[in-house]
């Protein structure tokens, strides 16, 4: 169904605002963004970013010839699309989806290292022991 003129004009006006989002059964530590350009994923910890989890970029531009490029891309790595949403789709939709799959719905433990005075990061981990090596030898 096409957007109506006041859902088009809403959206407009969110343009540099964040619609935040969190995933059914998942610890709410764990929580999503959206805003224009990009799809971030965030570990959170008592009102502090610990990590970013995810994070998916796309700048659509109208190609003179018709469809959308990524700016953000490399100009020898830019792929055409046929409007906005197919590139939103391959540059922030599917990587999505991918880390879900692969990453949040294997995880049995999120992981919070460091301290809010120096340095943080976060890590999912699947296995059943929360002390786990992380890989690189982290």
């Amino acid at each position: 169904m096409p957007r109506r003129k006041i859902q088009r004009a809403f959206l407009s006006w969110l343009e540099d605002r964040v619609q935040e989002f969190s995933f059914a059964g998942i610890n709410h530590a764990i929580i999503g963004a959206l805003t224009t350009y990009e799809i971030e994923v965030y570990a959170m910890h008592e009102n502090d970013c610990w990590d970013i989890l995810l994070s998916a970029y796309a700048e659509p531009k109208r190609a003179q010839g018709g469809g959308f490029f990524c700016e953000a891309c490399p100009p020898d790595a830019r792929r055409m699309f046929a409007d906005r949403p197919a590139l939103w789709a391959d540059h922030l939709f599917d990587p999505l989806l991918e880390w879900v799959n692969d990453s949040l719905a294997r995880a049995k433990w999120l992981a919070l290292h460091g301290s809010p005075e120096w340095a943080t990061w976060a890590r999912l981990l699947p296995g059943d022991d929360p002390v786990q090596p992380l890989r690189g030898g982290g």
